[in-house]
């Protein structure tokens, strides 16, 4: 019985990889014909393929986690953990820029009299 769960996990999990990779050529392909056709910058289509492929291989990623049987709450805390880690760090160096900001305005006035 494992045995047959553990091929069953790894097909799925090459048939999704598979699939990840057609989704991300065709729209690769389909970003550079139209950004051709519209005369769009090479920056933008760039852009497109960068953020495409981010979501892409996330999803796909996220979709093997759950083929392989981790339990969804467990994933969903680690996920929620990672983002509240991410947002304390984010609103830290924003603070920080403010407060260096604000004593740049203070100094810099006292320095061109």
């Amino acid at each position: 019985m494992i045995d047959f769960l553990t091929r069953t996990e790894v097909i799925f999990t090459i048939v999704i990889l598979i699939l990840t990779i057609a989704i991300h050529r065709f729209v690769t392909w389909s970003a550079a014909k139209l950004s051709k056709d519209l005369n769009r910058s090479k920056l933008r289509r760039q852009y497109i393929n960068r953020y495409v492929g981010y979501l892409l291989w996330t999803l796909s990623t996220i979709t093997i986690i759950f083929v392989w049987g981790i339990s969804k709450d467990g994933f969903w805390t680690a996920l929620a953990s990672t983002f509240a880690v991410i947002g304390v760090a984010l609103f830290a160096n924003w603070s920080i820029l403010s407060n260096l900001t604000s004593s740049l305005y203070y100094i810099l006035p006292f320095h061109l009299r």
